[in-house]
């Protein structure tokens, strides 16, 4: 095949060989080694040479060529057609033509050679002394903190292959913590951000300390008052802004339901008050009110009945402590939390009240009763 040669699949110039270059098609299946031809030499004498005439001009070479035997060669699509279902064998090159690489036909790699390794004995370990991962149960030699096997760490076991003990203080540090996996080992913590968390904890833990140091006593004494026993607490005097005449406010300490303090005016009495006082500085826990002018359903609603008292503690030590009491409009006492150390006195200021319509109508309180810690001390 001459060197012009045109691929007709890419259109490639220049092509050598049976296959093209660039897109690997066969580019001719024939032979083309020129037919032997009549000797120019005749047998016998030897001819006389002659002079050649001049040489004619090239002839077409987009003339169809001629094969030997004289006939047109194929069209093309014939040609291709007979590419494809007959095969014929490359052309044979000369062995003086320099050594060219076999073509491929693109698409069909040659596979790779399995290369075959040697396999060596692997050398015994000294597993004497060693843990066995919980993990995997593989034996692995003295000295590994992780598994040979699973990569599991071993820096929490113990030579028997147990979990070892933990301190006591990782139990509240580190409660639920699981050991890291292979590869996925904690990052180092660096610079202040340890710091942005230690030093509010530690100012708040300090806080903590501190209040409950100087309140320690408070809570001792109100967990005390919670299950202590309670006792009735009576005062040793009592006055008030205004009462009605024959209803005083020492009525309302008597201890009878059926005697009442009642203020003297018609109608919410908003400001007058009651003030209990007592002898001795007591600790008090609870106030027992009833109120109206008595625990009867028939006549407890004759008159009015307050509805928000303002009870005001007062201490030895001359500090007060304001506590409002909001009370339903039903028969009967109502209890309410009133704690209080070293009280000496007490008042009850009506700051509302129910069932004063009427002009006949005063504010009434039938009984109050104070409750305290119990000190008898008993075998």
């Amino acid at each position: 095949m001459s060197g012009t040669e045109i691929c007709d699949d890419c259109g490639a110039h220049g092509q050598s060989g049976a296959f093209c270059d660039v897109c690997g098609a066969v580019l001719d299946w024939r032979d083309r080694t020129p037919a032997p031809g009549p000797s120019l030499h005749p047998h016998g004498d030897e001819a006389t040479t002659e002079p050649l005439p001049d040489a004619a001009p090239p002839a077409d070479r987009t003339a169809p060529p001629m094969d030997a035997a004289g006939a047109a060669p194929p069209s093309e699509d014939e040609e291709r057609a007979r590419r494809l279902l007959v095969p014929v064998p490359p052309r044979e090159r000369s062995h003086d033509a320099p050594p060219a690489v076999t073509p491929v036909l693109p698409g069909r790699p040659e596979e790779a050679r399995p290369q075959v390794r040697t396999v060596t004995e692997p050398e015994p370990l000294d597993l004497a002394g060693g843990v066995v991962c919980p993990w995997c149960d593989t034996a692995n030699p003295r000295g590994r903190r992780f598994c040979r096997q699973c990569a599991m760490s071993l820096a929490e076991l113990d030579r028997a292959g147990s979990r070892a003990k933990r301190p006591w203080w990782k139990f509240y540090a580190e409660p639920d913590r699981e050991q890291p996996w292979a590869g996925d080992r904690p990052r180092l913590r660096r610079g202040m951000s340890r710091l942005v968390v230690v030093v509010p904890v530690a100012v708040l833990t300090l806080g903590l300390g501190v209040f409950s140091v100087a309140n320690a006593g408070t809570a001792v004494n109100g967990v005390i008052d919670h299950f202590a026993k309670r006792v009735s607490v009576s005062p040793s005097q009592a006055k008030a802004s205004h009462s009605q005449a024959g209803n005083g406010p020492d009525k309302a300490f008597d201890g009878f339901a059926d005697s009442y303090w009642g203020v003297g005016y018609s109608g919410a009495a908003h400001g007058q008050w009651i003030e209990a006082g007592f002898a001795q500085p007591r600790r008090l826990l609870n106030v027992v009110i009833t109120p109206g002018i008595s625990r009867r359903l028939d006549t407890q609603r004759t008159q009015g009945r307050p509805q928000t008292l303002e009870a005001t503690v007062f201490s030895s030590d001359g500090k007060s402590r304001t506590r409002e009491l909001q009370f339903d409009d039903a028969v009967g006492p109502q209890k309410f939390k009133l704690r209080g150390e070293d009280v000496v006195r007490v008042r009850f200021t009506i700051r509302a009240s129910y069932g004063t319509v009427r002009k006949d109508q005063q504010v009434a309180i039938a009984e109050i009763e104070f409750f305290g810690r119990s000190v008898a001390r008993t075998l």
